[in-house]
């Protein structure tokens, strides 16, 4: 199994790398993409969803009624495969609408099993010698023991771009509660247990079962709820009142949870106890009906509902557990979020700081074997750093190669003179005044944000005809945007594309396909970003030592991305062209000198 983080990564290795290797190797050997349930159309859920609409005239008069019908009619007349990726438009306004998750799906019992398109391709995937996955998919695999791979024991797994491991298991393993849908829960819950399917003896009984678990300490349940939303008004948020972000509150790591640990305790056991009898009813009727020879419909269908509140109750156990206190003995970042100050209504949010111990559980333990790999692991302690982040043992063999690249004679790297810096209200103005001429040096160009809304905001300000040079993420898909690309520049017109952090790494685009990369902004994290400021915490609570989380964690992690990002310029040992970096911190701020000598030697050309 070969694993990455971005789809364009992915793209590269099914489209160009492994054809490349089995013509060329005299290997012979089939491979296939896997990827997750979201980025396959689910028919029912399209289905449920157009009959939805199809009963509102308004909705009828929707653009996204008119892409969902379109994609029914493509489907039903297979001119498409159901892969999403593979649609020509932007899916995200629809993308929830029309696809499930593992918990959502029913599996075997679903109507259009025979037809699906992300069982079409598990099926694909389970015949072949090399899979390729996005990291998401394969730890969502491991969190969730979903089946999509084969025995692990009997795989090695390559990881490329390694160096995103720790980031996207504490994504992947994070868990939400909102506190409102708590106390909605369990009635709408008691409520559908007590629509059992009639026909079926079995359904009602075990549906009985689960309702007296349901109401059992239900009073010390919602005491405790209780007790949760009168601890909000106490709580120190930040947040603006003027735009739409949510207001945060960040417990402090290592603290002791006064006056939220105990109702935590309480919510824990109840929903676990829940999530028992719910799973132990699914595993009965599911057993029953492997045994049947015919199906009731409305029994199948109420077994793939079951398994959904099966998933919920264990997700809210799982959601409030990390609340219940031992932080000095597990790190976890733990913060309230709520979008109005004032409402009892807001969202627990946990997420585990320490991935090495459960990376080495649930991965490193449970594979045959492991290949790290990135140009950004080799630090100044070599790969101690890494190993100690990830939980890979510390005599585990390494190996750094030196690049092949002519960096010195093939690579600018230039810092224009700017007036302003980002964060000054001054910054968007000038971005937009000087990009025009930087867009015009070469004629391919990456111009790098990190942020969406600034990104969309230079570009609608810049002039009509640099607009139409330039292709923005997130108009297109990814496969468009990089298809109109290549054609621009097969057709020798000008191109240039904007882009986000996702297309700071990993993606390909050598020679003349990318001659300039300019980068708007240092790649740090959001000051305000939670997981990051619970880390720094975590840190100097080991360390002893204050104000050490800049140094140790924000500049080396943005170094990091910076060097992937400048890494988007030289592809092959001919490729030449330029980077422009439009942040002056590199050169003003005491860590820039610092930043630009982790990059390679590339030829620095500094304004004044």
């Amino acid at each position: 199994m070969i694993a990455t983080k971005t789809v364009a990564l992915q793209d590269q290795l099914m489209k160009r790398d492994l054809p490349d290797l089995r013509c060329n190797s005299g290997l012979e050997f089939s491979f296939a993409l896997a990827k997750g349930r979201r980025r396959y159309l689910c028919p029912q859920r399209l289905r449920m969803k157009l009959s939805e609409w199809g009963r509102e005239p308004l909705f009828r008069m929707d653009r996204n009624f008119e892409t969902c019908q379109e994609m029914d009619r493509k489907f039903s007349g297979q001119q498409w495969t159901g892969d999403l990726d593979e649609w020509p438009d932007d899916v995200s306004p629809i993308r929830s609408l029309v696809t499930t998750d593992h918990a959502g799906c029913i599996g075997p019992d679903c109507e259009f099993r025979r037809c699906c398109p992300y069982f079409s391709a598990r099926r694909e995937v389970s015949d072949v010698n090399l899979i390729v996955a996005n990291y998401s998919l394969l730890l969502t695999d491991l969190r969730h023991e979903a089946g999509v791979f084969p025995e692990w024991e009997d795989s090695l797994v390559i990881l490329d771009e390694a160096h995103n491991i720790p980031d996207v298991a504490r994504q992947t393993f994070r868990h939400s509660v909102s506190l409102d849908l708590l106390s909605k829960w369990p009635s709408s819950c008691a409520k559908w247990f007590s629509g059992a399917p009639e026909n079926h003896g079995l359904t009602i009984d075990l549906a009985s079962e689960v309702i007296r678990t349901l109401q059992e300490g239900q009073e010390a349940v919602q005491a405790s709820l209780g007790s949760l939303q009168s601890q909000l008004p106490a709580l120190s948020f930040k947040g603006s009142s003027t735009d739409d972000q949510p207001h945060l509150h960040l417990f402090e790591v290592g603290i002791d949870l006064t006056g939220i640990s105990e109702p935590a305790d309480t919510l824990c056991d109840h929903y676990s106890a829940v999530a028992g009898k719910a799973q132990a009813a699914f595993e009965s009727l599911s057993k029953q009906i492997e045994r049947a020879e015919e199906v009731d419909f409305s029994v199948a269908k109420w077994i793939g509902e079951l398994r959904i509140l099966t998933e919920q109750a264990r997700d809210i156990a799982q959601g409030v557990r990390p609340f219940r206190g031992g932080q000095r003995v597990v790190p976890w970042a733990l913060w309230v979020e709520s979008m109005e100050l004032g409402r009892r209504d807001a969202v627990l949010h946990s997420v585990l700081l320490d991935v090495g111990s459960l990376l080495k559980e649930r991965l490193w333990d449970q594979c045959g074997g492991a290949v790290c790999t990135s140009a950004t692991l080799y630090a100044h302690d070599g790969f101690s750093f890494f190993k100690r982040t990830v939980g890979i043992p510390a005599s585990s063999p390494e190996l750094r190669i030196e690049s092949p690249f002519d960096f010195e004679n093939n690579v600018q790297l230039q810092v224009p003179t700017m007036k302003s810096r980002p964060g000054d209200l001054e910054y968007v103005e000038e971005l937009t005044e000087i990009l025009p001429t930087l867009l015009k040096r070469e004629p391919t160009t990456l111009v790098l944000f990190t942020a969406r809304r600034m990104m969309l905001d230079v570009w609608d300000r810049l002039p009509r005809h640099m607009r139409d040079r330039c292709l923005v993420q997130g108009h297109l898909s990814m496969d468009a945007l990089r298809a109109k690309h290549r054609q621009r520049v097969g057709d020798n017109q000008p191109s240039c594309i904007f882009g986000l952090s996702t297309m700071g790494e990993g993606i390909d685009m050598p020679g003349d396909q990318c001659r300039h990369v300019v980068i708007v902004r240092l790649p740090f994290a959001p000051p305000d970003d939670p997981i990051f400021k619970s880390r720094e915490q975590l840190l100097e609570l080991q360390t002893g030592q204050r104000g050490r989380g800049f140094m140790k964690l924000s500049v080396p992690e943005a170094t990091l991305r910076l060097k992937q990002a400048c890494g988007r310029l030289v592809r092959r040992k001919e490729d030449t062209g330029i980077i422009t970096i439009l942040d002056r911190r590199i050169v003003d701020k005491f860590y820039g000198a610092g930043m630009l000598d982790a990059l390679p030697p590339y030829r620095q050309v500094i304004e004044s």
